[in-house]
């Protein structure tokens, strides 16, 4: 039996993909070549959400697995990769949604030329719900350009994202994603670090999917700090590549760790997240924030470490 082209892997917690499955699907079937596609349930607990995805049972090309036990962003990608047979796989956030009927043939072009090609993102015009989604919003406005296609080739290694792209299976399994980044952030950007330095091409193509998972503005603050916690944890590996890593270590070469922390925590934090969970947040304090927390993260580290010796 011959080996799919490409599987189709798509990772989900608490969100439902059936629509997402069902558009592939419909591409599938179109397709001359094999493919398949396998959603991976990370043990989500939304009985609604579970249902929704159990449909995707129904749909001929794929495959539901459920996991039992929570894995995280890295390692259930890991995980779907080991189950798929195919020679490329094609990773899809399952918060997205396809805007072409050409999306699987796009990538089918490139593959004889490519072993990595990276299709894109695009955010959402209008939302029914904006008001408490506007941090968010603000996040994705600003992030258009390094998302343009004119950007990504000029900086084929400055953003990929795991949302949309599409690997040789025989390439991701030499690398792989990080699973030391177990809660949200930075498996797509230490995937792309590897890539760089194994001097393995990144193509980049105009071929976005529909980014519909627009937080609230409290759950994307929450993400935030998580993704903070996931830059500490892996901070070796980020420090020549991360802003906030850089600045962090210039404010502990002049020793001014203490100062900012203690200004953070006991008078700025506050004031810093009315404002991000306000309807006009602004990014510059967003940015002001990031930094002060990951130098709380820091300090607290650093004190439990002397408390340990």
């Amino acid at each position: 039996m011959n080996k799919p082209l490409i599987s189709i892997l798509i990772s989900t917690y608490n969100w439902p993909c059936f629509k997402l499955a069902g558009q592939l699907e419909e591409l599938v079937t179109n397709e001359t070549e094999d493919i398949e596609i396998i959603v991976g349930e990370d043990a989500s607990t939304d009985p609604n959400f579970l249902y929704e995805n159990q449909k995707i049972k129904t749909l001929p090309h794929c495959k539901y697995v459920y996991f039992t036990e929570n894995n995280g962003r890295a390692k259930i990608r890991n995980k779907l990769s080991d189950i798929a047979q195919g020679n490329y796989l094609l990773f899809i956030d399952s918060d997205a949604l396809v805007m072409s009927t050409n999306f699987l043939s796009e990538y089918i072009k490139y593959i004889p030329y490519h072993d990595v090609i990276y299709g894109g993102i695009s955010t959402p015009v209008r939302m029914p719900d904006k008001r408490n989604r506007t941090l968010r919003l603000a996040y994705e406005k600003a992030a258009e350009n390094i998302r343009s296609l004119s950007f990504r080739k000029k900086n084929p290694y400055k953003y990929i994202s795991a949302f949309n792209i599409l690997i040789k299976h025989e390439l991701f399994d030499q690398i792989k994603f990080n699973e030391n980044c177990t809660l949200y952030g930075y498996e797509d950007a230490l995937f792309g670090i590897e890539l760089k330095i194994r001097k393995k091409e990144i193509y980049h193509i105009d071929n976005p999917l529909l980014h519909t998972g627009i937080d609230t503005n409290e759950e994307y603050l929450e993400k935030i700090k998580d993704s903070l916690t996931t830059l500490y944890t892996i901070g070796n590996t980020m420090q020549n590549e991360s802003s906030i890593c850089k600045i962090q270590k210039i404010i502990t070469k002049v020793k001014l760790n203490t100062p900012i922390d203690i200004l953070f925590t006991h008078i700025f934090k506050k004031r810093f997240e009315k404002n991000l969970l306000s309807t006009s947040p602004s990014l510059s304090i967003l940015q002001l924030y990031k930094i002060g927390y990951y130098c709380h993260i820091c300090q607290t580290n650093e004190k439990k470490r002397k408390n340990i010796r």
